[in-house]
């Protein structure tokens, strides 16, 4: 039996260990065979930013596309894409900095292709520097995970992976919070809501 002392170090550890998380996948839904060639040519490309809002239970509660479509065919490509991820995917919920489920957004960069392109990013926030740290080419991409208000203001900031560069990381959170408006997902009452999310920032070197 753990003495008073252990179980309190144990809860004091899980505290410190605890860090944002945005709503995680728990496997891939879209694959090549999925392509929607019903509604694109061969020959066709299309591009886009899905967004997934996933409740504190871990079940979806809304798809959407971050930047509207240009043209008819790309829209139908954005509905079917977001059918699919209705039908087929599944998230372990958000977390915030004190462990427990909140409501999210996990937002996923998709590409439809059949022949070879130059694949365009999707970052939220593009950053110039003078130089990247050593070892890192420009550009250079990194995932964030972020808490934000009601209100779509972001309250604090995290590397997604605490592998990526940490210099890079903070400068990312940084201007993240100074210049981003966050998507707010709402409760089944239609209230907006605290979540957590993840971003996308893009270093580029002068």
């Amino acid at each position: 039996m753990l003495s008073r002392w252990r179980k309190a170090s144990i809860m004091i550890w899980l505290a410190l260990a605890a860090q944002l998380s945005a709503p995680i996948p728990k496997e891939g839904w879209l694959h090549p065979a999925d392509f929607p060639s019903r509604l694109m040519s061969v020959n066709a490309y299309a591009q886009l930013l899905l967004r997934v809002t996933v409740d504190p239970n871990g079940i979806i509660q809304s798809c959407g596309v971050e930047e509207p479509s240009e043209s008819q065919m790309e829209a139908r490509v954005d509905a079917y894409t977001c059918d699919l991820t209705l039908k087929r995917a599944s998230f372990l919920p958000a977390r915030g900095a004190d462990g427990k489920v909140t409501y999210g957004v996990y937002r996923l960069p998709v590409v439809w292709e059949m022949t070879p392109y130059v694949r365009k990013s999707f970052p939220d926030l593009t950053l110039q520097v003078n130089k990247l740290p050593s070892g890192i080419k420009s550009p250079a991409m990194i995932e964030l995970d972020f808490a934000a208000d009601p209100d779509g203001t972001l309250s604090s900031c995290e590397a997604k992976d605490q592998h990526q560069n940490g210099a890079l990381a903070r400068i990312g959170c940084d201007q993240l919070q100074k210049q981003f408006k966050a998507f707010a997902p709402k409760t089944p009452a239609g209230a907006s809501t605290s979540s957590i999310q993840n971003a996308f920032v893009e270093f580029r070197a002068k």
